[in-house]
């Protein structure tokens, strides 16, 4: 599971490297194109929750966090997974990674949910929508990106939804709440996504 995933993120940072003869919006395009179950020879088929924690990695490269959300400059980034352990072991191969000048590490979150105030990300599954709901209503206004997979999350409050369409990854952005947030979105990353409550 580990090698496919990473190497959808290697892929990742070759496309990167061909930014200097595509436009910012073609690249853009090629960085954030996930497809469901692809399969190469190498490795099976990468599941979806995979490929939602691989586009959740490349979206954030598109997005500031404010200084302060961070104790200090080399604090890690804190990805937070709410749901069971096979979600987050779909996250796991992010562990470690360097996302925007931090560490990535990823952590399992359950319960009353209290320590979201320290993530970065926090991703929630379609079982976990309850979570989902009570976690939106206490992290209004805290820089925290939140991430669902419900077709409706984004107008629920949360930032970012990854929705699955024939068999690809698609998204959608709430940009007032990111806003409200004090997170830095990119608008060629909004160009692509399918924005709620405002334009880009």
């Amino acid at each position: 599971m580990r090698r496919h995933v990473m190497a959808a993120l290697a892929r990742c940072y070759s496309l990167q490297r061909l930014g200097r003869s595509l436009g910012a919006k073609a690249l853009l395009a090629l960085l954030l194109s996930s497809v469901i179950g692809s399969a190469t020879t190498a490795a099976p088929p990468a599941t979806e929750h995979e490929v939602k924690a691989a586009m959740l990695y490349r979206v954030a490269k598109f997005i500031d966090w404010p200084a302060q959300s961070f104790a200090s400059p080399g604090a890690p980034f804190v990805i937070c997974v709410a749901g069971n352990a096979s979600v987050l072991r779909a996250f796991a191969p992010l562990d470690g990674r360097k996302l925007n000048g931090h560490i990535v590490t990823v952590r399992r979150v359950s319960g009353d949910m209290l320590d979201l105030r320290q993530c970065h990300a926090a991703f929630f599954p379609r079982d976990s929508i309850t979570d989902a709901d009570y976690a939106l209503s206490k992290l209004q206004g805290m820089p925290v990106l939140t991430v669902g997979e419900v077709e409706d999350f984004a107008l629920r409050g949360g930032m970012l939804a990854l929705l699955t369409r024939d068999q690809r990854v698609h998204f959608s952005f709430n940009l007032p709440v990111s806003k409200q947030a004090g997170l830095v979105v990119s608008a060629q990353l909004l160009q692509l996504a399918t924005v709620v409550g405002g334009a880009p």
